[in-house]
């Protein structure tokens, strides 16, 4: 029962942290419309920054069901 919760517990919360990276990346997406487009109103930094939320976040999801299957495997 420890092995199903501790990888239960491991694939909800890469599920969480793949809806937020999700949605960091169209915040990117839509400030990077604003910001390179000719006349743009948006920040090049929101584009930085958001772009790196989203891969911090891809990445923390990722590596959540990767630790699952893992753990799932022994």
């Amino acid at each position: 029962m420890a092995r199903f919760t501790a990888v239960l517990w491991l694939e909800v919360t890469g599920f969480f942290y793949g809806v937020i990276a999700c949605i960091a990346g169209s915040w990117t997406w839509r400030e990077w419309k604003a910001a390179f487009r000719p006349g743009g109103t948006g920040s090049r930094n929101h584009v930085y920054l958001f772009a790196a939320v989203a891969l911090a976040f891809a990445y923390f999801a990722i590596s959540n069901f990767v630790r699952a299957r893992l753990r799932e495997r022994r």
